[in-house]
């Protein structure tokens, strides 16, 4: 019921507000569609949502927030290398790439 209109195909525009009326951020969910837009026809059709089918999200982007393991991290991470910049410099992006990947924070 996304496609009201039976064109087999949704804007943008129509994909973050059939999302937005089911709750989710419509901004998110346009993002979420140029994303998968990979044929970059400004537009999303069904093949281009074949990938969630077979899609297994990393661990991390599922993961249940939870304040008191983030609280212990940053923690051990000050009584390890006593202060945030170097840990971060010495442990969580080691190759200087100024960010931090999934291995490398957990290596840290």
């Amino acid at each position: 019921d996304f496609d009201r209109f039976g064109r087999k195909k949704l804007s943008y525009g129509e994909f973050a507000q059939a999302c937005a009326v089911r709750g989710f951020a419509a901004d998110k969910a346009k993002n979420i569609a140029v994303s998968l837009d990979w044929r970059a026809h400004r537009f999303l059709q069904e093949d281009d949502l074949q990938v969630l089918d077979v899609w297994k999200p990393p661990d991390w982007l599922i993961a249940a927030s939870n304040e008191a393991a983030a609280d212990e991290y940053k923690a051990c991470l000050i009584r390890k290398y006593g202060h945030f910049v170097r840990a971060w410099r010495q442990a969580m992006d080691k190759d200087n790439s100024n960010s931090c990947t999934w291995q490398e924070f957990c290596d840290a």
